[in-house]
């Protein structure tokens, strides 16, 4: 959803522990961003993600980095994203799974721009 030059959205949240988290609405406005993080010590070691959604008028972007550590040693997984925003409104569709939706039962439909990963484990190894 969009207002005026703003949108508005909702995502989840985790928080610091893996069984926390909530549904947290966000308004960017055009030529903005906001920036998330999420993670911690799991049992094996650490994952810790970082988003920062841009309002870049045409589309929100989004820009995720996981950076982790498990008993495979260390892994940085990146991906960018982008959801056009159409007639002054985010692209979105209904969720299949009403379980997982938004509270207003839509999610935003993104698409690839970019990913990366490397596992520095495997690097070593020489794969």
């Amino acid at each position: 959803m969009t207002n005026g030059n703003n949108v508005r959205f909702w995502v989840w949240h985790n928080g610091v522990g893996e069984s926390e988290g909530s549904w947290v609405k966000i308004t960017i406005p055009e030529g903005e961003s906001r920036c998330i993080a999420s993670g911690g010590p799991h049992d094996e070691g650490y994952s810790w993600t970082w988003e920062r959604y841009r309002n870049d008028g045409d589309a929100l972007r989004l820009e995720s980095d996981t950076e982790s550590r498990d008993c495979d040693g260390p892994h940085h997984h990146s991906i960018d994203l982008e959801c056009l925003i159409l007639d002054g409104q985010l692209d979105t569709e209904t969720h299949p799974n009403p379980d997982y939706a938004a509270p207003n039962g839509q999610r935003l439909r993104w698409e690839r721009t970019d990913e990366r990963q490397r596992d520095y484990f495997a690097e070593a190894a020489g794969y």
